[in-house]
């Protein structure tokens, strides 16, 4: 190379390609300038997303607020059932009571419970559970009241076994 030859610096650019001090500013000041707008963009999109899931969280409580509230409605509205069919039963129509048992918790109870499952509104494994559980107790008063009827057959006829026992004493 000769000593008339442009020389280069580390960058492996001419030194006439550098530029001017002015151009700097002007890079500089629009760089700035840019960069100012794409802080305040993120600002804005960030209040946004706050806001959106502020909204989200409030839907979300609101979600857990009915499908609580749901599930006392399904508790409540079981007891009624219950309270009408023991009411039924002490009135002399156990018969008819034990049926209504049956039915209303064939299908009053699937129903309503089949309406959540397909909505997903609350854990599968908590309307199984509740489920589960709803039959049991039902069993179990269904046991009573077997036990029940038979200790008042038993009753009754030791009653009437000793009815005439007691006339023929006379």
């Amino acid at each position: 190379m000769s000593s008339d030859s442009v020389s280069s610096n580390s960058h492996g650019q001419s030194d006439e390609q550098w530029m001017s001090p002015y151009e700097y500013e002007v890079n500089a000041t629009f760089l700035l300038y840019h960069n100012q707008r794409f802080v305040q963009q993120l600002n804005s999109q960030r209040d946004n997303m706050n806001v959106l899931n502020g909204k989200i969280q409030a839907l979300r409580e609101n979600r857990a607020s009915y499908d609580a509230m749901l599930v006392s409605i399904n508790q409540e509205w079981n007891q009624v059932i219950d309270d009408l069919i023991f009411l039924e039963a002490r009135a002399g129509g156990l018969l008819n009571a034990l049926k209504a048992l049956n039915n209303a918790e064939n299908s009053g109870e699937e129903n309503f419970l089949s309406r959540l499952l397909e909505t997903d509104s609350i854990a599968t494994g908590y309307i199984d559970g509740a489920l589960a559980n709803r039959c049991l107790s039902t069993e179990r008063l269904i046991k009573l009241l077997e036990d029940a009827i038979n200790a008042e057959r038993s009753r009754t006829e030791s009653i009437t076994l000793s009815l005439p026992a007691e006339v023929s004493a006379e």
